[in-house]
């Protein structure tokens, strides 16, 4: 119970010496992509052509406060971003931890066509209010999946 008591008080002496924000203002989140499962998929809804992707990522917390994804999305999609839905699962991420996130988005149209992969940018956002724009490479996967969603 002491020890406890005593790294509560050193984080709370921590966290106000640093003020609300870390002092040196470097990035507070680590993208590391797992590329063997990122892809992109030809999708079907309502017999309209899509596209869905999948994405996957190691995230490091490097502050020392929970940080929580609370949305993601893709950033220059031009004109057909309309159509787009996301998915976002994970859990908070503790201080100097690291968590898996998994990102999905359907687009209808499809952003994207052929057989070769896809680089776009995602921007997450945190609990925090802060931004992070990460380049995510989506591999071309065979396999047609289908849409179950309504328009």
């Amino acid at each position: 119970m002491y020890f406890a008591l005593l790294r509560w008080i050193i984080e709370k002496v921590q966290l106000q010496s640093l003020g609300d924000e870390p002092a040196d203002q470097g990035p507070s989140l680590r993208f590391v992509q797992n590329e063997q499962e990122s892809f992109w998929a030809p999708a079907t809804r309502n017999r309209g052509p899509g596209a869905e992707l999948s994405g996957h990522w190691h995230v490091t917390n490097l502050t020392l406060r929970n940080i929580v994804l609370v949305n993601a999305r893709l950033a220059d999609t031009g004109s057909q971003a309309d159509g787009i839905a996301m998915s976002i699962r994970v859990t908070a991420i503790p201080p100097e931890g690291t968590r898996q996130v998994h990102v999905g988005f359907s687009c209808f149209p499809p952003i994207t066509e052929g057989e070769e992969s896809v680089k776009l940018d995602v921007i997450f956002s945190d609990n925090h209010a802060k931004k992070h724009q990460v380049c995510g490479i989506f591999y071309y996967k065979r396999a047609p999946l289908y849409c179950t969603a309504r328009s």
